[in-house]
């Protein structure tokens, strides 16, 4: 897996047990989500945030527009060496300056996966406290704390715009409750025009290196080939498929699975041919766990805490056919 990429892809999924805890603030916790993950996909808006994680503080800019072709939404560095990410509904281009590549995947669901889609069972990992009233980037926000139930994924608490429920600021929390990461908005427009060339890519790639992700032929309906036998409870298989990964020659099999909240992707690949370190290590929020047997490499990847990637990681065993 490329550092530069599994970073990237935590800015991009940026936002993403307690007793007497009330139904109706479940109830109401629940609610927030939805209109939360309603307002980051329906709504155009604009603005600069700022990411923090282990001591380093970096600047992002945001913009995103929904019309009658689907979503599009850019977002570029201010801070640091340029990188950019331009999306168009399920394709994502990532633009790396300082490796001089530009990595195109057809297949991402956007930049905020971590959010969830289904609330269903969330209640079922996380309990829902809401902790009252504070102001964002000048606006009101209502702020949510979503805590585990279990020391298999972290806590979240958000700070969600009153009129809309748009996620103004959010901080990844361990098992003290301290923050891993954070993310706030410093200035934010919700609603009104996107033009056009807002969304376009700035980054010039004369002679840059392209890598682009190609899904198997009829990868949609692939037999699955790998299972991960010590999955916690809340988690289910989300998605499954057969990808080549950028400097790879051989696919990858490339598992995915959430509780709702949290997401977890699990590859598992020929051993040898480009192996990672093996062991656990993190960047910011995210955990990697990798781990060979000989024949091939595991690599687990999610904002989940250590426990989990390395619990899942030793568990992968492949699918045995009958008869063989």
């Amino acid at each position: 897996m490329r550092p530069a990429l599994l970073r990237w892809t935590v800015l991009a999924v940026f936002v993403v047990a307690c007793s007497g805890v009330s139904a109706d603030e479940q109830i109401a916790g629940k609610a927030w989500l939805d209109r939360m993950s309603r307002a980051v996909q329906s709504l155009n808006y604009e603005g600069t945030f700022i990411y923090s994680h282990e001591g380093e503080l970096e600047t992002m800019y945001i913009v995103h527009r929904v019309d009658e072709h689907g979503e599009r939404e850019r977002l570029v560095s201010l801070s640091g060496s340029r990188r950019e990410i331009v999306r168009e509904n399920q394709k994502v281009t990532f633009f790396f300056t300082d490796d001089r590549s530009v990595v195109v995947d057809e297949r991402l669901a956007g930049l905020f996966p971590s959010l969830g889609r289904q609330f269903e069972k969330v209640g079922n990992s996380y309990q829902f406290v809401m902790l009252g009233s504070d102001r964002v980037a000048g606006l009101d926000a209502r702020v949510l704390d979503i805590r585990p139930r279990d020391g298999f994924r972290y806590g979240y608490r958000l700070w969600l715009e009153e009129k809309s429920g748009m996620l103004l600021r959010s901080e990844l929390l361990d098992e003290s409750e301290l923050p891993i990461e954070q993310v706030m908005f410093t200035s934010i427009t919700i609603g009104g025009h996107i033009p056009d060339n807002a969304l376009k890519a700035t980054t010039r790639t004369e002679g840059f290196t392209w890598f682009r992700d190609e899904p198997e032929p009829g990868t949609e309906s692939v037999r699955r080939d790998w299972i991960v036998k010590a999955l916690p409870d809340g988690f289910e298989l989300t998605g499954y498929s057969r990808e080549k990964l950028p400097g790879r020659e051989s696919r990858v099999s490339h598992l995915v699975f959430s509780d709702g909240l949290a997401s977890v992707s699990v590859y598992v690949e020929p051993a040898g041919e480009e192996e990672s370190p093996e062991g656990y290590s993190r960047i910011g929020g995210l955990s990697l766990y990798s781990v060979t047997d000989g024949e091939h490499q595991v690599t687990v990847v999610g904002e989940v805490p250590q426990v989990t990637v390395e619990s899942m990681g030793r568990s992968v065993e492949p699918i045995r056919v009958a008869g063989q």
